[in-house]
């Protein structure tokens, strides 16, 4: 398939893209997209494609699920892959004091994504967090600003971002890594209802 111009799916605080040809959408470590792009393009219309296609949650934690709403992100790692990731939201004060702390198990494909409602150079720390930790720090347009990679358990060590930045996305240590994450990808979320009732 060719591309065919301008798709108009509306993703926030995004250009429109050219979309081209899907050459697999598979469930393995993360969903991983293959697109064909022109350089600088992002895959805007892919990649809602995938969001709607494949909008169901993956994981549950019946504590965490109490607590916080989920959602659906994907992390544009480069050119060429894109992750699909199952999110939990700490969407106020009181769930981002919360967050992953006393959970034992975390899926690759899983994790939580903090939302602020202004930019700022946000801290995180490991306190009572028994897992090992990547910290993507995120702008508001949704490019990665920094990455605290493989974070210490339990500690009190704050763990800072470099500039303002309006979300933190929490994954299994090494994740980021492996799937290479990197200050070069960008996150694109599309929120649902429960981010709009906030």
């Amino acid at each position: 398939m060719r591309p065919r111009g301008d798709i108009d799916i509306r993703v926030p605080r995004l250009p429109a893209a050219g979309f081209g040809a899907i050459r697999g959408c598979n469930r393995g470590t993360a969903t991983r997209l293959y697109a064909v792009r022109a350089p600088g393009v992002r895959c805007r219309a892919l990649v809602a494609a995938c969001l709607l296609g494949l909008a169901h949650i993956a994981w549950s934690d019946p504590e965490l699920d109490t607590r916080f709403a989920k959602d659906v992100i994907i992390i544009v790692a480069n050119r060429h892959a894109c992750h699909r990731f199952d999110v939990w939201l700490a969407l106020d004060d009181r769930q981002r004091q919360r967050g992953l702390m006393f959970v034992r198990e975390l899926p690759e494909t899983s994790g939580m994504l903090f939302v602020y409602d202004e930019p700022g150079r946000h801290s995180m720390w490991m306190k009572n967090t028994f897992l090992p930790l990547d910290m993507l720090f995120i702008r508001s347009d949704g490019t990665i600003a920094s990455i605290a990679a493989d974070t210490e358990p339990q500690s009190l060590r704050s763990v800072a971002a470099t500039e303002p930045v309006r979300f933190v996305l929490e994954l299994n240590a090494g994740v980021a890594e492996d799937l290479s994450i990197t200050t070069d990808s960008y996150m694109l979320w599309l929120p649902g209802a429960a981010y709009s009732r906030n």
